[in-house]
């Protein structure tokens, strides 16, 4: 008789486990207007480059960030007005014993601001972006829109894998197509908060002749230009509170130029960039409403 009751009672439990894993969880961001979620960005870049038969040199950036996005309205249809703030905070190079001095030519960038205005759905669809200028909006375009998630509307369960695809524009060509594989792995804790974790990466890889472009200043008789990227990482977003908590992506750049130079020589010429970024949660602000408007 108690193994028929043992049996039971794991049986109950059997059920009741499956019955929950089959519940899923529909993800979705529930910004509040008026609040600013509050960020901190490391960086980690290692670019090398060279030519054939030549040394290698490379330099090494340090970067960090303070980034704001603070959350104006939110309309019927669940589109949110955002506002995007980046402002750097520590900015350092090492450069290869054997970089030239007169290629040294880096910037300081602490205190170097961006701003950004987006225009997101509560699922994470980004319908527009507008930077200070052009080529601000395509640098955020390459580097974040493509792997920021759009979630599927509806429950999901760990396991679960959806695609995305990004057109971004280059000059007059037609957009460039980017697809991004999503993927629930699974539930951690992070910072207090339950967090379903995603997996994302992409390739792209694209070619060009520059031979006859604006960037041939050099006078190059013949210039073929490759590069691809790949770019993976994780992202935790918290179940209950609908924002992200911590971002980790790792981005690898490979480029190559095949080059005949206005005397007739060839060359060949390459570039390796990695990028390591963590994004972190540092708080979340009430914005004070100003009584006298």
């Amino acid at each position: 008789m108690r193994l028929k009751n043992l049996k039971f009672i794991l049986l109950l439990l059997f059920l009741a486990c499956t019955q929950n894993s089959g519940e899923g969880v529909h993800l979705e961001f529930k910004y509040e207007p008026g609040t600013s979620y509050n960020y901190e960005m490391t960086d980690v870049v290692v670019d090398k480059f060279g030519e054939q038969k030549s040394d290698t040199i490379d330099i090494s950036i340090f970067q960090a960030q303070n980034i704001s996005i603070e959350a104006l309205q939110k309309n019927k249809n669940n589109v949110y007005d955002l506002v995007i703030n980046f402002e750097v905070t520590n900015d350092s190079a090492v450069y290869s014993e054997n970089f030239p001095e007169t290629k040294k030519r880096r910037s300081e960038m602490v205190n170097h601001k961006n701003q950004y205005k987006i225009k997101m759905s509560s699922m994470g669809k980004i319908y527009d972006v507008q930077g200070e200028d052009k080529k601000s909006t395509m640098f955020y375009e390459e580097a974040y829109k493509s792997n920021a998630p759009v979630f599927p509307d509806k429950k999901i369960q760990p396991g679960y894998k959806w695609n995305k695809n990004v057109y971004i524009e280059y000059g007059d060509d037609a957009p460039f197509c980017v697809t991004t594989k999503f993927k629930f792995i699974g539930y951690e804790t992070v910072n207090e908060e339950k967090c379903a974790v995603i997996s994302f990466r992409s390739r792209v890889k694209r070619e060009n002749n520059l031979t006859d472009s604006e960037y041939n200043k050099n006078g190059y008789q013949k210039w073929l230009w490759s590069i691809e990227t790949i770019s993976k990482g994780k992202i935790y977003f918290a179940t209950k509170h609908g924002y992200l908590i911590r971002k980790e992506r790792l981005m690898q750049i490979n480029s190559n130029s095949e080059i005949i130079d206005k005397d007739g020589k060839e060359k060949q010429s390459f570039r390796v960039k990695s990028d390591k970024e963590t994004i972190q949660l540092m708080g979340v602000q009430k914005k004070e409403i100003d009584s006298q408007k």
